[in-house]
């Protein structure tokens, strides 16, 4: 049974501590990754593919931001974007413009800037027109499964799972539009009401499950105009080829990316903040924490912070779907990588209350690694 909130007068009276069951998923980019493979050398691309993508779909040469880009790449870290040996972050090159235009705010750091996201916009809206058109399963089926209580993190930028949550009518994707989004305080004026009052229970606990997407989205729209009232307020818009123009000041609205490693990037925006919040919230009342293509990179600070607020007397169980749970030849776990996530939660959870599979299809036929590739059960006292 989940905790409910009683408003009474205006304010939320804390129930007593019940019995709860509160599942949050938190995907990485593997999530999507995996669910577009179907479509082949159109799959989303990894954060060190991602300009490998942007040549296979023409892009590289004539585009003057290509140029700008590939100019900026060379001039920083001495690699260029056409050499797949180069093996270059996506998220580390946006951290480090990001990082000199908090220097200086320079006219052409800018232009750098909006380049990158327009570049990552068209490449992963072209490649999700290919996906969309291909049978793919993972994330109808997620959608289909998911419960109106769990509570959906992610860090990825596509709207793959966002045309899912939609298709299947699921109430996170409502509750993500109609209340946390810009639309949100429209609805709210249109009703007379100008803002929200205060509470002392978040809702997410005890209520239901939210669909937050912590680093931004491509067809996250913003005005960037800080005279305009809905300056840096988040519209989710479809996507498409047009410009966009703000409707209260009439500047061309931003797309809102955040490379995952650049913190202050998160205070800017009043929506990000408070999905953070959101999810923090969520972490710390899980019972149980499904974590789906994820592998907790060391520099991102803020994301392994959200992990520690899931150190709490309700976390009961972790699961990992995520492929590189086992070597390449299949015959050991990697111990290591496991590692990461349980050093966490060590001194509050026993290795028992690890399961681990290679992929959503596995998790959703209940095949651990264990039991797919025979690996001795054992192994896992080397986590």
């Amino acid at each position: 049974m989940r905790r409910k909130g009683a408003y009474i007068g205006g304010y939320a009276k804390s129930p007593p501590l019940g019995n709860f069951m509160d599942t949050v998923f938190l995907l990485g980019a593997g999530a999507s990754i995996g669910h577009s493979k179907p479509a082949g050398n159109h799959a989303l691309p990894s954060i060190f593919e991602f300009f490998a993508k942007a040549k296979l779909l023409n892009l590289r040469g004539t585009d003057p931001r290509i140029k700008r880009i590939e100019q900026y790449a060379k001039r920083i870290l001495g690699k260029s974007i056409w050499n797949k040996r180069s093996h270059i972050n996506l998220e580390e090159l946006l951290t480090l413009l990001a990082i000199e235009i908090q220097l200086r705010e320079l006219p052409e750091l800018l232009e750098i800037r909006e380049a990158i996201v327009e570049i990552v916009q068209f490449v992963i809206s072209e490649l999700q027109r290919k996906i969309l058109t291909t049978t793919t399963t993972d994330y109808q089926s997620f959608s289909r499964a998911l419960e109106d209580s769990d509570t959906v993190v992610t860090f990825n930028w596509d709207t793959l799972l966002d045309a899912c949550l939609e298709a299947e009518n699921k109430n996170q994707f409502r509750l993500f539009h109609d209340k946390l989004s810009a639309y949100g305080e429209q609805i709210m004026r249109m009703s007379g009401i100008r803002f929200a009052g205060p509470y002392h229970v978040l809702p997410v606990h005890g209520g239901p499950g939210y669909y937050l997407k912590l680093h931004g989205s491509v067809n996250w729209y913003y005005c960037t105009n800080s005279q305009c009232r809905i300056h840096n307020r988040v519209f989710p818009l479809p996507l498409t080829d047009y410009v966009q123009y703000c409707g209260e000041c009439n500047e061309q609205m931003s797309i809102l990316l955040i490379p995952p490693v650049l913190n202050k990037e998160y205070r800017r925006y009043p929506l990000i903040r408070r999905l953070w919040t959101l999810a923090a919230d969520a972490m710390s009342h899980a019972s149980s924490l499904v974590v789906w293509g994820y592998s907790l990179p060391p520099t991102d600070f803020q994301s392994n912070w959200l992990f520690t607020k899931a150190r709490s007397k309700h976390l009961r169980t972790i699961t990992l779907i995520n492929p590189a749970i086992v070597n390449q030849s299949h015959t050991k776990l990697n111990a290591g990588f496991v590692r990461r996530f349980y050093d966490i939660f060590r001194d509050i959870l026993p290795k028992t209350s690890l399961t681990l599979y290679a992929t959503y299809d596995d998790y959703q036929n209940g095949l651990n690694i264990f039991t797919k590739f025979g690996i001795h059960p054992k192994q896992i006292k080397n986590v």
